[in-house]
Order: C-alpha cells, then sequence, then structure tokens
C-alpha cells in the first residue's frame, strides 16, 4: 500500500483529504482548495507538500500557483452629513474622504454636487481625476453657499471605474434661514448740556 500525507505550505492553499493509504493499482481523488480572501492582486506561489513511503522519495513537492485578479471598491467617509441650520450668506465647510477599500487601484474620473449652492473642492490640487491604490483615500472639502432660504437635499457623487458601484453617493442635507437684521433709533445722538447736567435719551433696538 502507498501512504500519503499532505499538507499546505502557504496559508491560502488547502487540501482535502488530509491523506490516504492507496493499494497496489489503486488511486485517489484529492480536493485543492485556492483562497484569495483579503489578497491583494497579483501571483502568490507555493507548495503543497506530499510525504509518503516510497523509499528514496519521503517528500515530494506540488508547485502551486495563485493568480488573483484585484478589484477596486469606492467607499465614502462619512456616507452622509448634515450642515443643519445656515445661514444665507455665510458659507459653511465640512470635509469628506474618498477611499480605496479594494485590492487594485481605484481610477476615480470625477467628483461632482448635485446643488449649484455646494461646491466641491480638492485639497490635493485643481484636477479630480486621479487614481487611488487599495487602501488609499483622498480628503476634499464641502463647501455650502446658500442663497435663497429653505431646505437642502443634495448629493455628492463620486465616479470611478468600482465594477460594483461606479458612482458612490453621500447623501447632504441642511435648512437655510434669513439671517437675523438689527435697525436701531436714532441713527446717532447730538446733545447739548450745560457743565454739571446729565441727560439720558432713549435708543431702539
Amino acid at each position: 500500500n502507498l501512504a500519503l500525507l499532505y499538507s499546505r505550505t502557504p496559508d491560502w492553499l488547502g487540501v482535502t483529504p488530509s491523506g490516504a493509504t492507496i493499494p497496489p493499482g489503486g488511486s485517489q481523488n484529492f480536493n485543492v482548495r485556492f483562497d484569495s480572501t483579503d489578497r491583494t492582486g497579483g501571483q502568490l506561489n507555493g507548495n503543497i507538500r506530499l510525504t509518503t513511503n516510497i523509499p528514496g522519495q519521503g517528500l515530494v513537492l506540488v508547485p502551486a500557483t495563485l493568480n488573483v485578479i484585484g478589484a477596486p471598491r469606492v467607499s465614502t467617509i462619512p456616507t452622509s452629513f448634515n450642515y443643519g441650520t445656515v445661514n444665507i450668506g455665510y458659507p459653511s465647510l465640512t470635509s469628506f474622504q474618498v477611499v480605496n477599500t479594494g485590492t487594485a487601484d481605484l481610477n476615480v474620473s470625477d467628483v461632482i454636487a448635485t446643488d449649484p449652492s455646494l461646491s466641491v473642492e480638492d485639497t490635493a490640487g485643481p484636477t479630480v481625476t486621479f487614481p487611488l491604490p487599495p487602501g488609499g483615500s483622498r480628503v476634499f472639502n464641502l463647501r455650502w453657499n446658500p442663497t435663497t432660504a429653505g431646505p437642502l437635499s443634495a448629493s455628492v457623487r463620486v465616479l470611478s471605474d468600482d465594477p460594483v458601484t461606479p458612482t458612490a453617493t453621500i447623501a447632504i442635507a441642511g435648512n437655510a434661514i434669513v439671517p437675523p437684521v438689527a435697525v436701531h433709533s436714532p441713527t446717532s445722538f447730538t446733545q447739548a448740556l450745560d457743565a454739571g447736567d446729565v441727560a439720558t435719551r432713549q435708543l431702539h433696538l
């Protein structure tokens, strides 16, 4: 009988069953499992170690190669934002990140806002088109400059080559109000007093 014992060298390889006894003239099938979980794109090389009871051939190495095809994944931090209450004519600023959580370079083609009162400002430079490596991120400023009173219901859209989510969306909300205006009367004071006198006037606000 031929005695076999399999063991894996890299952690992305698996063999089942791990061993067998094969009679003369017999054969046995083994399942070789390749696992690309949490792997970036590229080629991985390893060996399946086959230990036998063959005299003079106790260890056999079976080469194994895994080609991982990476894919980009786009995400944003945060996924939504609320400016709260903002006065008309007084811009409010926040920031957000575009992140590549995938295993291949992410190519971002545009970052746009759906409301004209919102402006996206690229902190890294004037151009929006850029690549992000796996785990990479880029920070943008988002400025809201409301010109009319009322609620804001808009979004920021990140366009990329993510095969699953080519357009990532950040929901943007807020409420613009007319700022208070102070009016006073009279607009100025002029007072004549004899030396030693005191006068009191009224200021209406």
